[in-house]
């Protein structure tokens, strides 16, 4: 147990994440105001004023919006999934539904998305040199020009390791909403610092635990997507008992990882050629399954230089 009581406000919090972890893990299930309350034990209307205040939607359109970007994600990167395929794993009950859903949100169809993706993905990206060497590793060799003679080419790599990483069990403080962009940074920040306290409370979690972060938000969307961040603090596999922070366990296996300098603007673009030039290359899939995930090689994420990116992927059927 907590040393600190936990309020209800916060109770109501907690439970509200737990549900939210519930739906993004049955997508594809019939989802409900009735049924997931149920689930919680409580009754439709209190829990639609009580995940309304959470999270500042209605579970309807929370759902919906989770499948609709899901499917964008899919689309944009499951090139061999028809839309038909993709529209019955992210739960809608027909290719109709889903079209008319996707367009009115996003404002395009989902095949224009999918042909932008497929543009996307023939694009080398131009970075800066000193990323290039920093990131990549370069191999050059002997090219024959079409007279003879011959000249230096480069072809480059980026340096990502193919891991196996463990399962993970973890609390979690949950940074939910853009309001300012430039705000991330310092939320993210505030909700390690929250975990960090927790876990100091109790010596025996502490000992050789780590920082993980979960980001929701989708480097390839934009801002197509909700922003959303999970800071993370590993314990035990089996503690138990009313912890007083969101709980839940990260799935292990495999992971594409690139060590980042912490850097924001960075990010993205390493990202997209991750996802665009080495992942079409590397005989892996993503694995839309697990989340992404950042390792921190510190106890205290304010100071980190660095992190671990690691994309969840399986082996290419």
């Amino acid at each position: 147990m907590s040393n600190q009581p936990v309020t209800v406000q916060e109770r109501h919090r907690l439970l509200v994440f737990n549900v939210m972890d519930y739906i993004e893990e049955h997508l594809n299930e019939k989802l409900t105001l009735h049924k997931v309350a149920e689930l919680v034990s409580y009754s439709p209307f209190h829990f639609h004023r009580l995940f309304k205040a959470v999270t500042s939607e209605n579970l309807n359109d929370y759902v919906k919006r989770t499948r609709l970007e899901r499917a964008l994600t899919k689309i944009i990167l499951f090139h061999d999934q028809s839309l038909s395929e993709i529209a019955i794993d992210c739960g809608f009950s027909s290719i109709g539904d889903f079209s008319r859903s996707f367009k009115s949100y996003f404002g395009r169809n989902a095949s224009e998305f999918r042909e932008q993706g497929n543009r996307q993905n023939r694009k080398i990206c131009e970075i800066d040199r000193k990323i290039t060497e920093r990131y990549f590793d370069t191999k050059y060799y002997n090219s024959i020009n079409p007279d003879g003679t011959t000249r230096i080419e480069a072809k480059r790599s980026l340096k990502v390791t193919v891991k196996q990483l463990p399962s993970y069990s973890v609390i979690y403080d949950r940074c939910i909403g853009r309001p300012d962009p430039f705000s991330d940074q310092e939320r993210i920040r505030q909700a390690f610092e929250r975990v960090s306290t927790w876990a100091k409370l109790k010596p025996n979690v502490i000992y050789q635990s780590m920082n993980i972060g979960i980001p929701y938000y989708f480097p390839l969307l934009g801002e197509q997507v909700h922003w959303r961040y999970d800071a993370c603090r590993t314990i035990p596999a089996n503690l138990d008992g009313d912890l007083g922070m969101g709980s839940r366990r990260i799935a292990g296996g495999t992971y594409g990882v690139i060590q980042l300098e912490k850097h924001p603007n960075l990010y993205d673009s390493i990202m997209d050629i991750l996802f665009y030039e080495w992942l079409p290359e590397s005989g892996f899939v993503f694995d839309d399954s697990r989340p992404l995930l950042e390792l921190f090689p510190v106890s205290d994420v304010g100071h980190a230089v660095y992190v671990d990116c690691c994309i969840p992927i399986i082996k290419r059927g």
